[in-house]
């Protein structure tokens, strides 16, 4: 069922520990939404009773991208799972209104517009005018839950793109030069680039050469799991970073250890981006809360990671 949806498994761990980024004011006020100033409040991390979380609700949209590249960057398959995650503290059981994209087209491609393969709701969503307005409204249960849940194969920007060249060096040595570029919009960045390229068995040792002002970068031969490790705190959109690797084989090495090199797997989290390009546009309480309750608080962050993002060598 749906709700099993929402509860949380191994691979969306990590969610748990991400920092609730703060909206800008100005798109706040458009979108109706609250500006935010709750630092590390995850929604799949909230103390239930707490008195801090009283008359307050969490919204996260979560997604998901898997893509896989040929060695000259053509995209093979791609697709995105997305979710839109809640967990309510509010008081008084009052009526939410939640407004997605208003170009948002279900089940058929179209010329600009936001567009998933398939979509399904929390039973308690009411969709009366979800065609006409892409509108849902619903009193949400105490708790967490998972709102809605939707996929996309169609075409979407790729945010990122990656590049390895192999040459083969003369005494047993071949080198490998790497370089990721950020097709992400220039406002936007990623954070927790890492990139794992399987190196061959008989790998003996490994140097890496990055270019200057590589500030917050490392790299490292695991020589116990077999590949090479490269690390990037943060990189901006519209930007690239490369590294040159060195590496010796052990003498008599088979002359098939090409065939072991790669692919190139790269994981990676940007904050407030959506690959699908779906948004909030607004998330309202229609209800009027008691006059000795606080205004209710609503808290919404957007976060877009890799799930498997593959590249051929």
């Amino acid at each position: 069922t749906l709700a099993d949806v929402a509860r949380s498994d191994n691979k969306l761990s990590s969610f748990k520990r991400l920092i609730a980024a703060k909206l800008s004011a100005n798109n706040q006020a458009a979108r109706g939404l609250a500006p935010s100033t709750a630092a590390a409040k995850s929604v799949a991390d909230r103390r239930v009773g707490s008195e801090a979380h009283a008359n307050e609700i969490f919204v996260d949209l979560f997604e998901r991208l898997t893509a896989l590249f040929t060695r000259d960057g053509e995209v093979v398959r791609s697709e995105i799972d997305g979710r839109l995650q809640m967990r309510s503290f509010l008081s008084g059981s009052p009526l939410l209104t939640l407004a997605l994209s208003e170009g948002l087209v279900v089940g058929r491609r179209a010329e600009g517009a936001v567009v998933v393969d398939d979509i399904a709701f929390h039973e308690k969503a009411n969709l009366e005018a979800f065609d006409s307005s892409r509108v849902i409204t619903l009193v949400p249960p105490e708790g967490e839950f998972t709102l809605l849940t939707y996929r996309v194969t169609g075409e979407f920007r790729i945010p990122f793109r990656v590049f390895a060249f192999v040459d083969e060096i003369d005494g047993g040595r071949f080198s490998v030069s790497l370089k990721v570029r950020a097709d992400l919009p220039l406002k936007t960045y990623a954070k927790g680039l890492r990139l794992l390229l399987p190196m061959p068995r008989s790998t003996h040792s490994c140097s890496f050469e990055m270019p200057h002002g590589a500030s917050g970068q490392a790299a490292s031969f695991v020589r116990s799991e077999g590949h090479a490790e490269w690390t990037v705190p943060r990189i901006a959109g519209g930007s690239e970073v490369s590294l040159a690797i060195t590496a010796a084989l052990e003498s008599g090495a088979a002359p098939g250890w090409r065939l072991e090199l790669g692919p190139v797997s790269l994981a990676f989290e940007i904050p407030q981006h959506t690959f699908s390009g779906l948004t909030i546009r607004s998330l309202k309480i229609v209800d009027r809360y008691a006059a000795d309750l606080e205004p209710p608080q609503r808290w919404v962050r957007f976060i877009a990671n890799s799930d498997s993002y593959v590249c051929r060598m």
